[in-house]
């Protein structure tokens, strides 16, 4: 899956997701235009909690290319980034 995803991204979003995965803390921020991805994924039955945060993971089956871009993606979102 994770060579999939990277196939999606632009060749500079693949080189710099593909560096900020290798190392710790694993974190990117696309701040100009972020990829926007459609994933089908089968939620988990299990709820996984720490100290900071409560989630429910889930298995990503399929990737897919977005109908919408990272931009139109940001300004639907509920709140300010």
């Amino acid at each position: 899956m994770y060579q999939t995803f990277l196939s999606k991204l632009s060749e500079t979003d693949r080189v710099n997701t593909s560096r900020a995965l290798s190392r710790q803390p694993y974190h990117i921020v696309f701040n100009d235009d972020p990829p926007s991805l459609a994933l089908n994924a089968q939620l988990g039955n299990k709820i996984v909690s720490n100290e900071r945060e409560e989630f429910v993971p889930f298995k990503i089956i399929e990737i897919r290319e977005s109908q919408f871009t990272g931009q139109t993606m940001l300004k639907m979102l509920p709140y300010e980034t």
